[in-house]
């Protein structure tokens, strides 16, 4: 936390860790939180807090969602990273949807050993 001027500024760090606490709980309440919380004291979320949000959507099968916020990490400039990447096929996966989940490797800069084992243990195949 910094001081400015006498108020309790929050950092991008602390905020990001009372996010994640509140998409455990309720994803809209983290969403809410995100929009009103960082965005609203004019923070940039970074791939950490759009990683957090990533994991929410998914854990609550909004796929869809999901993907929005993959667009939106995009068209901000937000390089969107492996473990980013993992959560979504990880869902796709658990959600039966295999073929996108291939394709969606197919935009991966870099693939980790994670993402081999989401598919060879989710779908038992490679």
């Amino acid at each position: 936390m910094v001081t400015k001027f006498g108020k309790i500024v929050a950092s991008l760090k602390l905020l990001n860790t009372i996010l994640d606490v509140l998409v455990k709980e309720d994803i809209d309440i983290a969403r809410e939180f995100y929009r009103k919380k960082i965005m609203g004291t004019g923070l940039k979320g970074d791939d950490y807090t759009y990683g957090i949000l990533m994991k929410g959507f998914c854990l609550t099968n909004r796929i869809g969602d999901g993907f929005k916020l993959l667009q939106i990490m995009k068209n901000h400039g937000v390089k969107v990273n492996v473990v980013v990447y993992n959560t979504l096929i990880h869902a796709l996966c658990k959600n039966g949807k295999v073929g996108r989940a291939r394709s969606l490797m197919n935009e991966m800069d870099k693939f980790s050993d994670v993402t081999f084992n989401i598919l060879i243990l989710d779908i038992g195949i490679l």
